[in-house]
């Protein structure tokens, strides 16, 4: 037995414009005005030579911990703006009332005023306490 299958199928489409597929790219690509980024990490260990000193080092274990923090403005249009900062801090046990912290903090704010001419104002921070 033999079948003969005749079939008859059309397509159709149309093109299109420009602003339709910048919009359907930037819908594909688009992301959050706002990206946050948080991080944080702790831990133990061993210091052989916690003052650092020539003679009689004192060795001691530690806790410590350490955070960081990121925010950044990434929308296409008006101002970016970035902000990092990180802290690390250690206590040391064994009889030693020592501690030591170290902190950072960098922040950017950009501006396009026009298509030559950008204006940007950057802060930084640092504290080490050892």
């Amino acid at each position: 037995m033999a079948a003969t299958l005749i079939g008859l199928s059309t397509v159709a489409s149309r093109a299109q414009t420009d602003e339709e597929v910048n919009a359907l790219v930037a819908e594909a690509l688009s992301l959050p005005d706002w990206q946050t980024v948080l991080s944080a990490t702790t831990g133990f260990g061993y210091k052989n030579n916690v003052f650092l000193a020539n003679t009689d080092p004192q060795g001691a274990p530690f806790f410590g911990g350490t955070g960081e923090f990121m925010w950044a403005r990434t929308a296409p249009t008006g101002p970016r703006f970035n902000l990092f900062a990180n802290a690390d801090a250690r206590w040391y046990f064994h009889n030693l009332t020592y501690q030591e912290y170290t902190a950072f903090a960098q922040a950017q704010v950009e501006h396009d005023f026009n298509a030559t001419f950008t204006g940007s104002l950057g802060a930084q921070y640092y504290y080490q306490d050892q």
